[in-house]
């Protein structure tokens, strides 16, 4: 039997068929069922119709694309889509018509460098969108500290980890998880025990027990 994206794709199909015109609403919808299924190349195929078909695309319709990109893990094609649309909105086009990336945009490509191991690229997207004057929120550094912790590279995850508390952004247990298993990754565990305890004063609510546990356990056999 097939999933959701198929049967999404066939009533697009009959649309057409019956020579209904599909909107972008339609098509970001059938892109969506894609995406979340994993179907990036199916994704990638519909917006390229919503192109050749003189649709209005706009930065939601794309955002769903770089989405269904991340699930796939090609962080190459999500990092292609957000470049020409960052070009896109910066141009007298795209400006005219008040297009901006958004903090969903930038999540969901860091997401993909996250989901494609590529650590470097996704701390360095962070600092991309500060200097485009957008602030990064917390869905934008969690897979950003995630990627660094893949990577054992302790030393970004905790440039990441002080920026996000400059920001005066309140992290929750899964971005300090992140930055933790950085620093217990590098073999810093005084670093990660850090970590915890920023993470226990910026909260009202005291971090779960694990974090400390695990900080504790690393910090005392270092």
């Amino acid at each position: 039997t097939g999933g959701r994206w198929e049967v999404a794709i066939s009533l697009l199909d009959r649309m057409r068929e019956q020579g209904l015109p599909p909107s972008v609403i339609v098509y970001s919808a059938v892109m969506a069922c894609c995406g979340a299924e994993g179907r990036w190349e199916e994704a990638l195929q519909l917006l390229a119709a919503m192109k050749a078909e003189r649709l209005a695309v706009d930065v939601p319709a794309v955002n769903i694309a770089i989405s269904a990109c991340a699930r796939g893990r090609a962080w190459r094609e999500a990092l292609l889509l957000h470049e020409q649309l960052r070009a896109w909105c910066s141009s007298a086009e795209g400006r005219r018509g008040g297009q901006m990336l958004t903090e969903r945009t930038w999540g969901a490509t860091i997401g993909a460098m996250y989901k494609g191991g590529q650590w470097r690229k996704a701390a360095e997207l962070v600092g991309e969108m500060r200097r485009d004057g957008l602030a990064p929120n917390l869905a934008c550094y969690t897979p950003a500290l995630a990627a660094c912790a893949d990577a054992a590279e302790w030393r970004p995850a905790l440039e990441l980890w002080e920026s996000l508390l400059r920001d005066g952004i309140t992290p929750d247990a899964l971005a300090a998880g992140a930055a933790l298993d950085a620093c217990l990754a590098g073999r810093v565990p005084q670093s990660g025990l850090a970590v915890v305890e920023q993470l226990e004063q910026v909260r009202t609510r005291r971090p779960p027990r694990r974090l400390f546990t695990r900080a504790e356990a690393a910090a005392a056999l270092a």
